[in-house]
């Protein structure tokens, strides 16, 4: 089925409304809808990018596993939590970036998705750390970093012609 022009600039703005403007903070079914949307949309930008095409990408998986295991330290109260996540959430922060400091040329979406995974991984560990608030504006940023960085994508793949929505 093809779409056209019209229902893709409703799809955008839509998409753009939920992920800018509807930001549960409860454990309900809109919240959970609100995390699988953030999953799949984390999916389809991470499987058509090229950091996943990276020798060192299996640091990722490492990485990330370290993160799961001192989130659920944290939850937990065992001892080695804040070690954890104190390196493996910045080191997410630090592995990307890399990743980004090592193209040739870097764009604009390039810019966004390195501010974002920034802000994503850096906020988490403070609010984890107990060094910040998780309710505050500060604590949204990447919540829009994210949802404006994956409609800019979506728009830039509709022109590019590389995305069928």
């Amino acid at each position: 089925m093809k779409i056209n022009n019209t229902t893709r600039i409703i799809l955008t703005c839509l998409l753009i409304f939920v992920g800018l403007f509807v930001n549960p903070s409860d454990h309900t079914l809109e919240s959970n809808g609100w995390l699988l949307a953030k999953i799949a949309a984390t999916w389809i930008m991470l499987t058509h990018g090229t950091f996943v095409d990276r020798r060192y990408f299996f640091l990722a998986y490492v990485i990330g596993f370290a993160a799961e295991v001192g989130v659920a330290f944290k939850i937990l109260h065992y001892a080695g939590a804040d070690e954890l996540l104190a390196v493996s959430l910045p080191a997410m922060t630090v592995l990307y970036f890399i990743h980004f400091l090592s193209k040739k040329q870097k764009q604009l979406l390039d810019i966004l998705k390195v501010l974002t995974v920034s802000l994503q991984f850096t906020i988490a560990w403070l609010v984890m750390m107990h060094w910040m608030e998780s309710h505050t504006w500060v604590s949204l940023l990447p919540e829009y970093s994210f949802w404006i960085t994956f409609a800019y994508y979506i728009v830039l793949g509709i022109q590019r012609k590389t995305l069928y929505v």
